[in-house]
């Protein structure tokens, strides 16, 4: 009876422990409809080095990224009139999420191109992508990342 006591505490207290990585949730699925919620521009010579931020707001805010099941994904753009938001227009495509190498390379339906973006964080609620394209915000020769922040 003691050796079950002792297993089933052992047990619990093991359960019970956090890790450095609680925050990143492996069971998060990019499957969902995120709400972007800011942009931000980071020096790409130092990847630390915030050199332009913007939080979403007004009918900024509304916009969506539906990642789903199929290998498709939607932005759906929302623009002010009347007074209030109303859908613009959508952006769809084929996306592949590559979980190994935390990338999604995403085509949109009118163009030829694929981005590569790197997942940088992905929890239940929050997915985190960066992505380079030839942007050097500050002028000094280095490209600079742009990271986009969603939330569910």
């Amino acid at each position: 009876m003691t050796k079950l006591y002792i297993l089933g505490a052992v047990s619990l207290l093991l359960l019970s422990c956090k890790t450095d990585n609680d925050n990143e949730d492996n069971a998060a699925s990019i499957v969902a409809n995120w709400k972007f919620s800011k942009a931000e521009v980071v020096s790409g010579s130092d990847n630390t080095t915030v050199l332009y931020s913007q939080t979403l707001t007004g009918c900024d805010a509304n916009t969506t990224f539906e990642f789903k099941s199929d290998g498709k994904y939607a932005i759906r753009y929302f623009l002010k009139q009347n007074n209030q938001c109303q859908f613009d227009y959508e952006d769809a495509g084929i996306y592949n999420y590559d979980q190994t190498a935390q990338t999604i390379a995403a085509k949109r339906s009118n163009s030829s191109h694929t981005e590569i973006y790197k997942v940088e964080r992905l929890n239940n609620d929050e997915l985190v992508l960066s992505l380079y394209d030839d942007y050097d915000q500050n002028n000094d020769g280095i490209e600079d990342k742009n990271v986009y922040y969603l939330n569910k």
